[in-house]
């Protein structure tokens, strides 16, 4: 059962450092980048931070994939329940079913927010790339809503409720 814990504490730590990372780059990079004012300093400034942190937080979300794959199997879950209609029917079915749907959805999201950020980051830091400027930050912001919302989740399926 050690393996199952160690799993889990995995799972865990790279939740907190994906989250971490976006509550970061929400409550303290955007303040500071905003007292830049140069919108081309501003995006220099998440784009270089975009690169840095980039390959951390595939390799936290491949992680994540990885181990609650794992938290499955030690949980004894077959994987022939989740085609099973009716294990959707169960409390700890449906939680996890509505857990899936949202990673699968901030999976999508992390995808169109990375074509899109090196879209930006390839084409220059014109005006014309504004939009992409847009949809990266509300992408952001909603990717970290739904780690929340998929943190509580997963808290829900360990302790039930």
């Amino acid at each position: 059962m050690i393996w199952g814990k160690i799993n889990l504490y995995l799972h865990l730590v790279a939740a907190m450092f994906w989250v971490g990372e976006m509550l970061t780059l929400a409550l303290i990079v955007t303040p500071v980048a905003a007292r830049l004012g140069d919108p081309q300093k501003r995006a220099a400034l998440y784009h270089q931070i975009g690169v840095q942190s980039r390959p951390w937080m595939l390799g936290a979300l491949a992680l994540l994939v990885v181990t609650g794959i794992g938290n499955l199997y030690f949980l004894g879950i077959p994987w022939a329940s989740l085609v099973d209609p009716a294990f959707y029917a169960t409390p700890f079915g449906r939680t996890l079913g509505i857990k899936l749907f949202w990673v699968v959805v901030i999976i999508l999201l992390t995808v169109v927010h990375d074509v899109a950020m090196v879209r930006l980051g390839t084409k220059g830091r014109d005006g014309a790339n504004a939009s992409y400027r847009a949809l990266g930050r509300w992408l952001g912001r909603i990717n970290l809503l739904l780690g929340l919302l998929v943190s509580w989740l997963g808290l829900r399926l360990m302790f039930g409720g």
